[in-house]
C-alpha cells in the first residue's frame, strides 16, 4: 500500500514524536478512512527503525457505524473513543482512554491490554467475556448482556456497575470501591471480598450470595449508602 503524507502531517509527526518515546502522535491522520490506520502505522515505524510500540490520538475518535474491524495499534486515546455499533473487532493494544469508551454492539471480543477509562465504559451487547487488565472506570460500567466471565483486577468504577443477569462471574476478587449503583441482581455472584463502599444502592436479587448472607451481614463489611435488595 503508497502511503502519501503532506507537508503539514509530517511536520506535526517531527514535532510530537518525542512526547512519548514509545508512542507515534497518530492525530494527523484522524481524518483518514481508520482502515488505513494501522497500515500507515506500519509503514511509518519501519521508516523509523520500528522505534514505536504503537500509536496515540489526542482528541475525541468518533467512528460510530463505520466498518473497520481492528486498530490493533491503537493504545492511548486522550479523549473519548466512540466506535457504538461499529464493525470492531479487535483492539488488541488499547489500554487507556481518557475520556468515554462505547463498544455497544459491537463484534469486540477482547480487550486484553485495557487497564483505565476516565468516562463510562459500555460493551453491553458485546461478545467480550474477560477485561483481564482492567483496573479503574471513572463513571459507569455497563455488562449488560455480555458473557463476561472475569474482572480479575477491577478496583474502583466512580459511577455505576450494570450486569443484571446476562454475566457470568462469581466474584470481583479486587472490587473495593463503586460510586453508584452495584446491580448484580440475576448473576452469578458469589463473593465480593474487597468491597468496601458502595455510593448508592446494591442489588444482589438472584445471585448465590443472596441466599448465603442477609443485610446486617453486608452492611457490616460494606459500608452501602442506598437500599440493599436480597
Amino acid at each position: 500500500m503508497k502511503i502519501i503524507i503532506n507537508e503539514s502531517q509530517l511536520r506535526l509527526i517531527v514535532e510530537n514524536e518525542n512526547k512519548d518515546e514509545n508512542l507515534l502522535d497518530f492525530t494527523p491522520f484522524v481524518d483518514v478512512d481508520p482502515i488505513k490506520w494501522d497500515g500507515i502505522f506500519l509503514h511509518l515505524n519501519k521508516k523509523k527503525g520500528g522505534i514505536y510500540d504503537g500509536y496515540y490520538i489526542n482528541g475525541d475518535v468518533n467512528l460510530e457505524e463505520s466498518n473497520v474491524t481492528k486498530l490493533d495499534y491503537l493504545v492511548i486515546v486522550e479523549g473519548s473513543l466512540n466506535l457504538n455499533h461499529s464493525q470492531i473487532e479487535s483492539l488488541a493494544m488499547l489500554s487507556k482512554v481518557k475520556g468515554h469508551l462505547n463498544l455497544r454492539r459491537t463484534q469486540i471480543k477482547s480487550l486484553p491490554m485495557l487497564i483505565k477509562v476516565h468516562g463510562f465504559l459500555k460493551i453491553d451487547h458485546t461478545p467480550i467475556e474477560s477485561l483481564p487488565m482492567l483496573k479503574y472506570v471513572g463513571r459507569d460500567l455497563n455488562l449488560y448482556e455480555t458473557p463476561i466471565e472475569s474482572l480479575p483486577m477491577l478496583k474502583t468504577v466512580m459511577g455505576g456497575v450494570y450486569c443484571f443477569d446476562s454475566v457470568m462471574f462469581k466474584s470481583l476478587p479486587m472490587l473495593s470501591y463503586v460510586g453508584g449503583d452495584l446491580d448484580l441482581m440475576g448473576s452469578q455472584i458469589e463473593s465480593l471480598p474487597m468491597l468496601k463502599n458502595i455510593g448508592n444502592k446494591l442489588d444482589l436479587r438472584d445471585t448465590p450470595l443472596s441466599k448465603k448472607t442477609t443485610e446486617e451481614e453486608l452492611r457490616d463489611k460494606i459500608k452501602v449508602k442506598g437500599i440493599i435488595y436480597i
